[in-house]
């Protein structure tokens, strides 16, 4: 027996009724209405994260301390730090005693242990002790006079001196010299 149009009617209003509580795009749980970070998309997500972080707060990064907690948890397994640090990787070792220490080696200690650039206050007080103080503040004099002072502006404005950027580095970028690889080439030996 074929439906009444008045049936139809009653119900299609019942499925309309009904559809209401269910959102157009179900199962969808959540919709971002506007991406705030829509002008960065073109850039390396280093660049992008850093950017978005001193625009709009945030972190695009865990905290070291997270990170640390997630890897001693097995949320972050051995094998995803490697995959992320293999490109990273150079193919140098150093023989310390019997064993041989990668590069991969000393950037998996880098992201598990607490090794950091020392904060301004630890480093004042150690420089004030160093039996080499008088060279050092001679050597900091010297480099002062010798720094191009629009190039280590636009180098001071570009990096975090002492925070987030070592010495060797910002005197690569104020002075054009390659110090820092100079005392990575040193340090790797070293250790």
């Amino acid at each position: 027996m074929p439906h009444s149009e008045s049936q139809r009617m009653q119900l299609r209003t019942l499925i309309r009724l009904a559809s209401d509580s269910i959102a157009y795009y179900w199962p969808m749980r959540t919709f971002v209405h506007h991406n705030p970070l829509h002008g960065l998309e073109h850039l390396p997500f280093e660049v992008a994260a850093e950017q978005a972080q001193q625009s709009i707060g945030g972190n695009g990064f865990l905290s070291n301390q997270t990170f640390r907690d997630y890897f001693l948890s097995g949320r972050i397994l051995p094998r995803h730090l490697d995959v992320v640090l293999k490109p990273l990787t150079l193919p140098e070792q150093v023989k310390l005693g019997v064993r041989e220490i990668s590069h991969m080696d000393v950037l998996r200690a880098c992201m598990l242990g607490d090794l950091a650039v020392p904060s301004e206050n630890r480093l004042k007080p150690q420089l004030a002790r160093h039996p080499d103080r008088h060279m050092i503040a001679g050597l900091a004099n010297y480099l002062a006079s010798a720094v191009n002072p629009p190039a280590a502006e636009k180098a001071s404005k570009q990096l975090s001196l002492g925070t987030t950027q070592r010495l060797a580095s910002w005197c690569d970028h104020a002075l054009g010299t390659q110090i820092d690889e100079q005392i990575n080439r040193e340090m790797v030996k070293w250790c």
